[in-house]
């Protein structure tokens, strides 16, 4: 049938230039015409699954193939496809239109395997596992290297060289890499350890003191993780810190609906006195500890600590206060630790106690 089309262009231009125009432009509405029958159809068959199948997982599947535009992407795929297949019939061009295509084609591939990921990546997820093994870092690694590999493709089809001749070079060039993106690459290393050792979940809650961050883990990625914070800031830490830097991890305490209260009261000296069975200051720490334990949101299995810390000259005699609360959501934790903390301080007068105030110079 391609021949008669041919013939037929022949018969009516006489051959030469003309010829040549025409055969691409038909060739090309055909490739368009094919192209968006393929268009249509992707998108009739995600969209009947996402609205009509029985099962949720491709239900899910298809939700995310099309908001990651599958449809489209296999359109430009099918395009180029398709004026590869037609290139030897245009009469003319077919060099350059044959390299084209060929170029579309690899480069489509490439961006629908990594799609592909993206949605793998998507529909994971949503499962429960992933919030105990998040696979973005691994599945980030897997797409870059796909795209490292079509890199190598497509720059050798430019060049008209093979790819195993540009492999050759790799070392020298990776060499060269691994000093520029140093930080890249150490961020890379501790994603993969993160995601391996199971460091950090997605929903923990951590601080980091040395870096002033504390909040929700949000996202785990190959290089970065977020954290957004009580007031809904996010920011972004990068992956190799939780390595190289000191952190908190209250996914244990949450999950177990504990968390511990420690505060510290800075007690004046002048105002500690002698009794018959101590000091003020013994009493209030006796009376205070039999408070907390009357609680009924503290747990008793636990160790309570109400003690006297060591007297730091020019700071008072410190009172440190630990016990663990069975309140675990942040805003009423912090609610519930802070009333402790005003009616320890707001007490100190029954005691004759006063709190240490530093002199103004």
């Amino acid at each position: 049938m391609l021949e008669l089309l041919d013939s037929w262009i022949l018969e009516i231009t006489g051959g030469g230039f003309k010829s040549a125009i025409l055969s691409l432009l038909i060739y090309i509405i055909i490739s368009l015409v094919l192209a968006f029958v393929i268009f249509i159809a992707v998108s009739s068959v995600l969209r009947a699954q996402e609205k009509h199948s029985r099962s949720q997982s491709f239900k899910k599947i298809a939700g995310f193939a099309i908001k990651r535009k599958m449809p489209y992407k296999a359109f430009v795929f099918s395009l180029f496809f398709f004026i590869s297949m037609f290139s030897e019939h245009t009469l003319s061009f077919t060099k350059i239109l044959g390299k084209i295509s060929l170029f579309g084609m690899i480069v489509s591939i490439m961006i629908l395997i990594a799609s592909s990921i993206d949605i793998a990546s998507d529909f994971y997820s949503t499962k429960r596992i992933a919030k105990r093994r998040p696979l973005k870092g691994p599945l980030q690694i897997l797409k870059a290297l796909i795209l490292f590999v079509f890199g190598i493709v497509i720059l050798a089809v430019l060049i008209g060289q093979s790819p195993l001749v540009l492999i050759s070079g790799i070392g020298t060039f990776t060499a060269i890499l691994s000093i520029v993106f140093k930080d890249a690459l150490l961020g890379l290393v501790a994603g993969i350890q993160i995601t391996s050792e199971n460091l950090l979940q997605i929903g923990d809650w951590i601080s980091i003191p040395s870096a002033g961050v504390e909040g929700t883990v949000t996202d785990i990625a190959l290089i970065s993780v977020k954290v957004t914070a009580f007031d809904n800031t996010v920011t972004t830490v990068p992956a190799y810190t939780f390595l190289s830097t000191p952190f908190k991890n209250w996914h244990k305490t949450i999950n177990e609906h504990k968390r511990q209260v420690s505060f510290t009261l800075a007690i004046d000296p002048s105002s500690v006195t002698k009794e018959e069975d101590g000091t003020n200051l013994t009493r209030f720490r006796k009376d205070l500890i039999e408070e907390i334990k009357a609680d009924e949101h503290v747990n008793n299995e636990l160790s309570i600590v109400v003690r006297t810390g060591k007297n730091n000259e020019g700071k008072g005699i410190p009172v440190e206060v630990f016990f663990t609360t069975d309140i675990y959501e942040y805003d009423e934790y912090c609610h519930y630790a802070s009333v402790y903390i005003d009616k320890a301080a707001a007490s100190l007068k029954d005691y004759d106690l006063k709190a240490y105030r530093i002199s103004s110079l």
